[in-house]
Parts: C-alpha cells; sequence; structure tokens
C-alpha cells in the first residue's frame, strides 16, 4: 500500500514536469494554467506524502505495540523455548531505536497574481517546478521510511508468532513428559499458553511459572512413588530374610531325631565302635 501510494504521487510528479517544459512561445493564459498545474501536483504529492507518513506510523505502532509484548520474553528467562529471548531482544532494541514518522510537510510558492506578467511567471514556474522536486523528494524519503517500518513491522510479528508457536509445541511436549504431574498445574499450563496465544500482559512470566510447577509436581510424584517402592523392597527384603532365618532353625532341629528305636540303635552303634559294654 505504501508503495503504491508513492508510486502513485511519483507518477504525478512526472506529468508535472512535462507540463513545466511548455513554457516557451506560450501566452500568459497558458503560462498561468502551467503554474497552476505544479501547484496542483503539489499538493496532491502533499497528500500522498500525509499518506505515506500515516502508514509509517501504522507501521511503527505496530512495532511498539509487539515490542510491548515481546519484552519480558527478552527478559530472558531459562524456560522459555529456545531462540526466543535472542529474537525478542532484536525486536525491542529495533523498536527502541527506532525514529518517529515525522509530520510530512510540502512547501508551497505563493501563487503569482492573477495580473502577473509573461516574465513573472516564467520565474514562478521555475520557483514552483524545484519546489516540486522537493517534494517529491520528500515523499521518496518517506516511502522509504514507511517501508522500512512495515518491514520490521512483518518481523516482528514473525517473531511473535514464532514465540506462541514455540509456547504451544514445547507445552506438548513437557507436559508428554511429566504425564504425572497434578490437574491442577497441567490446567495452569494450559491456561498460560492460551494467555501468550491471545497476548495477554505478563503471560510469558505466568506460563514460565506453569512450567517450573509442572516439571516439580510430576518428579514429586515420581519421587514418591520411588520411596514407596524402596520400602516396599525393603519390607519384602526383611520378610524373606525371617522365611530362611526359619527355615535353618528347622533343618537344624530335625538332625535331632528324637525316635526311641532310632536313638537305641545309634548309641549300641557308638558303643561298640568304642568297644564299651552296652546294655
Amino acid at each position: 500500500m505504501i508503495a503504491l501510494v508513492a508510486a502513485a504521487a511519483l507518477a504525478l510528479a512526472a506529468a508535472g514536469a512535462v507540463r513545466g517544459t511548455i513554457v516557451d512561445g506560450e501566452t500568459r493564459e497558458q503560462l498561468q494554467a502551467a503554474v497552476a498545474a505544479e501547484h496542483s501536483v503539489i499538493d496532491r504529492l502533499a497528500v500522498a506524502g500525509a499518506g505515506v507518513t500515516a502508514a509509517h506510523q501504522v507501521a511503527a505502532n505496530c512495532v511498539t505495540r509487539v515490542s510491548d509484548r515481546l519484552a519480558e520474553v527478552a527478559d530472558g528467562d531459562p524456560k522459555l523455548p529456545n531462540g526466543s529471548v535472542e529474537l525478542a531482544a532484536e525486536v525491542v532494541e529495533a523498536a527502541a531505536h527506532a525514529a518517529p514518522p515525522r509530520t510530512f510537510a510540502a512547501h508551497r510558492p505563493t501563487v503569482p497574481p492573477a495580473d502577473a506578467g509573461v516574465d513573472e511567471l516564467r520565474a514562478a514556474i521555475v520557483v514552483v517546478a524545484d519546489s516540486r522536486q522537493n517534494v517529491v523528494q520528500s515523499v521518496e524519503a518517506a516511502a522509504a521510511a514507511a517501508l522500512d517500518a512495515a518491514a520490521e513491522c512483518a518481523e516482528a510479528r514473525l517473531v511473535m508468532s514464532a514465540f506462541v508457536d514455540g509456547v504451544r509445541t514445547r507445552t506438548d511436549e513437557l507436559l508428554a513428559a511429566n504425564p504425572k504431574a497434578s490437574t491442577e498445574t497441567i490446567a495452569a499450563l494450559r491456561a498460560a499458553q492460551v494467555a501468550v496465544a491471545v497476548g495477554d500482559a505478563g503471560a510469558a512470566t505466568r506460563w514460565a511459572a506453569a512450567v517450573v510447577a509442572t516439571e516439580a509436581s510430576h518428579a514429586a510424584v515420581v519421587q514418591a512413588e520411588a520411596e514407596a517402592a524402596r520400602v516396599a523392597a525393603e519390607a519384602a527384603q526383611r520378610e524373606a530374610d525371617e522365611w530362611a532365618a526359619e527355615e535353618r532353625t528347622a533343618d537344624f532341629g530335625s538332625q535331632f531325631n528324637t525316635d526311641p528305636g532310632q536313638f537305641v540303635f545309634k548309641c549300641r552303634a557308638f558303643c561298640e565302635l568304642l568297644g564299651l559294654p552296652y546294655g
């Protein structure tokens, strides 16, 4: 849009330049018409220049607005998506040093009086043609500045869009990696993600805090389960040790058979072995 407005204005200026060259041998009325045409071109250039400046202001406002949203991202919380901090800092830095658009002012020479002679009219045409050329240069400069601002706006929006996408992707990854987080912390993380997407103030900070809470909630459950498993394993080991001890005691007692027949037989054999009398 900015380029189209500037191009139309410069086309008008070119047409005015053609009129300005057709002065030799012209009548007084024709010279007056040529001067009026030059002034008309300057007026139209001034309108176009004001339009370009207004477009510049819109683009500058865009950069400022996006920069304000990215300012908290640029602070550098380590939980934010990779690369977002650096890109956000660049946008904020550019917005801080961006020159505001200046009010477009086109110098319009004084119109010669109605009774001006041929020589005065020819001199007026030279003056107004110079003024037109100055206005052309002003329009070109305003258009260049406006296009730069529009490019910065587009770049800032891309950074903002990439940040929102990064938060959404990172949120999904965090929920997949922390499935045991509490329902409350998961809900808070999702709510913070939505807040980032719609541009709520402080949303990035809230999202980073929700990430910490989600990871901590999952870790607490994992730690509690590990502790419970350790306690259960120790209890099972103690039970196994007690059972083994009871088995060993039972085996030792079985070596002393209390059956009378077996006892008599073993005593007789022992006495015979030692050559002692039995009975």
